[in-house]
């Protein structure tokens, strides 16, 4: 089965989301950064969750995950809030961007219409 890999997880901030993708059905992971190009070139990744706490570190992510596979999707999470902000990231590659007080029945929607795209 291919699975969700979150990156950066916090229990206190991401718990929840984690819970919400699991009830949905998927099978998810958790990983810190370093670990990233290992699981993306050994696993069936689905597609890869990145909250941006700090952007240059998130950007980083982004990027590996680029040179391995510019095909996985990634869906960046977190205060997304500015219009300026979620064009960022669109135009550095993400394939959605879902800002941290998104309920769960869009946050299941997004997630939806990326899979549909992949």
């Amino acid at each position: 089965m291919k699975k969700i890999i979150l990156t950066d997880f916090r229990e206190e901030s991401d718990g929840a989301f984690l819970r919400q993708l699991k009830r949905a059905g998927y099978e998810c992971a958790v990983t810190e950064e370093k670990e990233m190009p290992g699981l993306l070139k050994e696993e069936q990744i689905l597609l890869v969750v990145i909250p941006v706490r700090n952007r240059e570190r998130a950007l980083k992510t982004l990027q590996q995950i680029q040179e391995i596979n510019e095909k996985t999707p990634v869906i960046v999470t977190g205060k997304l809030e500015s219009a300026e902000e979620r064009i960022y990231w669109l135009e550095q590659g993400a394939f959605e961007c879902i800002p941290g007080n998104c309920s769960y029945g869009e946050l299941e929607a997004r997630l939806h219409v990326v899979l549909r795209r992949y």
